[in-house]
């Protein structure tokens, strides 16, 4: 009869590994959401660590480079979903004021997950008002985020939503 037990050292380790990796296994990243921001680790990150806003109307962002102010003002449908959605967003100037002639030189798409945009360019119309409507196509569920980049004279910003489409 031959014995389980591995006789050379070479086998001995080998039997280690096998036996280890077998024993190994990663825990699914947590979905709990943080106190500290307004984001939270969604069940969208595919075992990568993506933030997703937490949808509520009148949520703002500040611009990257803290010229512009991009406020959500709403969604349809709520929160966003898998189809097309359409925003208002609102933009604020540094004083608070909203702006009434911006263009958006692009609205920006993107799936980090599957390394993709939407098949369908997001447009946007001005409403005279300093608010916008953005029509977007989220054609699957997953993380998205929405990037806005927005020109206002001569002031250039972008702000980012990033939202679990489901």
């Amino acid at each position: 009869m031959q014995s389980l037990v591995p006789t050379s050292p070479a086998r001995r380790i080998l039997s280690l590994l096998v036996f280890g990796l077998a024993a190994c296994s990663s825990a699914p990243p947590s979905t709990t959401p943080t106190a500290a921001s307004s984001t939270s680790t969604t069940s969208c990150s595919g075992g990568q660590t993506y933030h997703a806003d937490a949808y509520t109307p009148n949520m703002d962002k500040a611009g990257d480079a803290k010229a512009l102010t991009f406020v959500l003002v709403n969604a349809d449908p709520v929160p966003p979903g898998v189809n097309f959605n359409t925003w208002t967003l609102k933009l604020l100037d540094a004083n608070g004021k909203p702006i009434t002639d911006a263009t958006f030189p692009t609205i920006k798409t993107w799936m980090p997950l599957h390394g993709h945009s939407s098949s369908v360019l997001p447009t946007s119309m001005s409403n005279g008002d300093g608010t916008y409507t953005v029509s977007l196509y989220l054609f699957m569920p997953g993380l998205w985020q929405i990037t806005f980049n927005a020109l206002a004279g001569s002031v250039s910003d972008s702000a980012m939503f990033t939202f679990c489409v489901e």
